[in-house]
């Protein structure tokens, strides 16, 4: 598509990131939610990005949505973080190690199925003792039939889920913590205007969303046996009934 001619490059998610920064170092590139673009190398700063890239990104969430978690199944103990390929960074494995040893958790990566098998892959889960999860925003989960696949999957084997955006929830997840999809996008599309205009990207700084929502399904918390108590569901900014 480069030898195409093509003005700007819009990416999300890091895998997207790091291979339009390898194909490009001319065309301008605008990231949405990839992982920390400094400790990846994309940029060199958030404040003065530098070279091709800017975009928005969100610092982990992890560690609040572990908190939720911590309110919505208060007897939680084995902590299952899923992740799409690449691996997470050091830090963020640092970072979860110290959130999950807050709430006593005992914390457990492992990789998202490519293929889509989660029932197998949540009864192994189960069978190994995990009674909680947080699951990302993953690009193999990008589909709403793998969304719903997903969620059944962590329903049937009563595994409850903080996720990571709305679209999680409205498929089936138990809550998600996130900034709203809009948040992201429309910031991404207000970059590209303003590059298309003769804006350089390394000088426009990288956006951090501090804009947040909160919802809560509660026919999945029903499914799961799960009472939610009325203080953490007054602070939802969406119940799905």
């Amino acid at each position: 598509h480069l030898r195409d001619g093509v003005a700007i490059v819009v990416t999300v998610g890091s895998p997207e990131a790091l291979a339009a920064k390898r194909a490009t170092s001319t065309v301008p590139i605008v990231m949405v939610h990839p992982n920390d673009p400094v400790e990846m190398g994309l940029v060199t700063s958030l404040n003065r990005p530098g070279g091709n890239m800017t975009g928005s990104y969100t610092p982990t969430l992890h560690a609040k949505r572990a908190e939720i978690l911590a309110e919505l199944v208060p007897g939680s103990k084995r902590l299952l973080l899923a992740y799409d390929p690449p691996a997470p960074s050091a830090t963020i494995v640092a970072r979860m190690a110290e959130a999950a040893q807050r709430y006593r958790h005992k914390a457990t990566w492992t990789e998202l199925p490519a293929n889509g098998e989660y029932d197998a892959w949540a009864a192994k889960a189960k069978r190994d003792g995990i009674d909680s999860a947080l699951i990302p925003a993953a690009w193999s989960t990008f589909r709403p039939a793998r969304r719903q696949a997903l969620a059944a999957a962590l329903t049937k084997h009563r595994i409850p889920a903080m996720c990571g955006t709305s679209d999680y929830v409205d498929s089936g997840c138990l809550a998600s913590y996130s900034t709203p999809n809009l948040e992201y996008f429309s910031g991404a599309a207000e970059y590209v205007d303003k590059i298309l205009r003769g804006a350089k990207p390394g000088d426009l700084a990288i956006r951090q969303p501090s804009v947040f929502e909160f919802v809560v399904n509660l026919k999945t918390a029903k499914a799961l046996g799960i009472s939610i108590p009325q203080t953490v569901l007054l602070r939802a900014d969406r119940v799905i009934e």
